[in-house]
C-alpha cells in the first residue's frame, strides 16, 4: 500500500472517530434533557468541550482530506455535489456553535448578559442536532449524489432543520422557559446544579 494512501486512511479513521465521539456526547445531552427535564449544567460545559475540539480535529482531517483528492485545485470542487454539501452543512455547524457558546450556553446557566428567549436557544439547539446527524448522513450517501446533487442534498437539510426547529418549538422550548424562569434564584445561590426543566 502506498504510504499517501496508507496516510489518507489514516486520517479518514481520525476524522470518523471525531466525529463520533462529538455526535455521541451531543446525542447523549439532548437524551439526557428529552428523558429527565433536567440540564445538568457539568454535563453541558463537558459536551461543549469535547465537541468544539472533536469539531477542530473534523476541519483539519477533513481539509487535508480535500487538498490530497484535489491535488489543491480546489476548483475541482465543483463537480463534487456531495462534498460541497457537507461543506455547507459544517460551515452551518460551526457558525451555529458560535452561538451555541456564546449565547445559548451563557443562557442557559445564567451568565448571559442579554439572555436569549427560549425559542431562540431551542432553536439552536435544534439546529446544532440536526446538523451534526445530516453530517453523517451526507457522509454515507455517496450513491445518492449523482440523484440528488447539491441542491437535492440542501433541500433535504433545510427540510430536516424544518421539522427539527418545529419539534424543538413544540417540545424544548416550554422546558427551556422553565429552565429560564429559575436562573434567578440559581444567580443568588439557591439553585442546584442540575436545574429542572419540567
Amino acid at each position: 500500500m502506498e504510504i499517501a494512501a496508507l496516510f489518507k486512511l489514516l486520517l479518514l479513521f481520525v476524522h470518523l472517530l471525531a466525529f463520533a465521539v462529538a455526535a455521541g456526547y451531543v446525542m447523549r445531552e439532548d437524551v439526557r434533557f428529552l428523558r429527565s427535564g433536567e440540564i445538568q449544567l457539568e454535563a453541558l460545559a463537558e459536551t461543549a468541550y469535547v465537541a468544539v475540539r472533536a469539531l477542530a480535529l473534523l476541519w483539519v482531517t477533513g481539509v487535508v482530506m480535500i487538498l490530497i483528492d484535489t491535488s489543491g485545485d480546489l476548483s475541482l470542487l465543483a463537480s463534487k455535489p456531495k462534498l460541497l454539501a457537507k461543506l455547507t452543512v459544517v460551515s452551518l455547524l460551526t457558525i451555529n456553535g458560535v452561538l451555541l457558546h456564546k449565547l445559548a450556553f451563557p443562557t442557559l446557566e445564567g451568565t448571559a448578559e442579554r439572555p436569549l428567549s427560549a425559542a431562540m436557544t431551542a432553536v439552536v439547539g435544534a439546529v446544532s442536532a440536526v446538523s451534526w446527524m445530516y453530517a453523517a448522513f451526507v457522509g454515507i450517501a455517496k450513491p445518492l449524489a449523482p440523484v440528488l446533487g447539491y441542491s437535492g442534498f440542501i433541500g433535504l437539510y433545510l427540510l430536516a432543520l424544518g421539522v427539527g426547529v418545529g419539534v424543538a418549538l413544540t417540545v424544548l422550548r416550554p422546558r427551556i422557559e422553565r429552565v429560564l424562569s429559575l436562573q434567578q434564584d440559581r444567580s443568588l445561590g439557591h439553585g442546584p446544579q442540575a436545574v429542572p426543566a419540567a
